[in-house]
């Protein structure tokens, strides 16, 4: 029988318990494609609500989901540390190695999924891995 690596604590990964919430629940959306890609962007963090939608980054979207203002979630994401920074701001130099490949700034839904996911299960979100999808 198979075991399901569980997934880390908020404690563990220095989060608090309502950005963990968030995160899980961005995650769904991502999957369930509730969240469109014209709606997603890991360059921008957050922009105001737009009768076309609004656009955000995975940082962002956990502001959205824990009903924060705009200024609140530039804030929450641009003075983030520890291991949900990478997550929110992927190190261009190990995820644009080489000419060609796209980097983590042009990661689709789907990526973004995968991404919270690893973060989740290991702490990371391995861009580098993620974006090989």
């Amino acid at each position: 029988m198979l075991m399901k690596t569980p997934l880390k604590t908020a404690d563990q990964l220095g989060i608090s318990d309502k950005v963990y919430k968030a995160l899980l629940e961005v995650k769904h959306e991502f999957e369930a494609g509730n969240i469109s890609p014209s709606q997603f962007c890991m360059a921008v963090v957050r922009t105001h609500p737009m009768e076309c939608g609004t656009i955000a980054c995975i940082g962002g979207w956990v502001g959205i989901y824990m009903n924060l203002g705009v200024e609140a979630t530039h804030k929450m994401v641009c003075s983030s540390y520890g291991p949900i920074r990478a997550l929110y701001f992927p190190d261009r130099d190990k995820t644009f190695p080489i000419c060609g490949k796209k980097d983590a700034y042009t990661a689709s839904p789907t990526q973004a999924a995968q991404a919270i996911d690893n973060f989740l299960l290991t702490g990371e979100p391995k861009w580098d891995e993620v974006m090989e999808l």
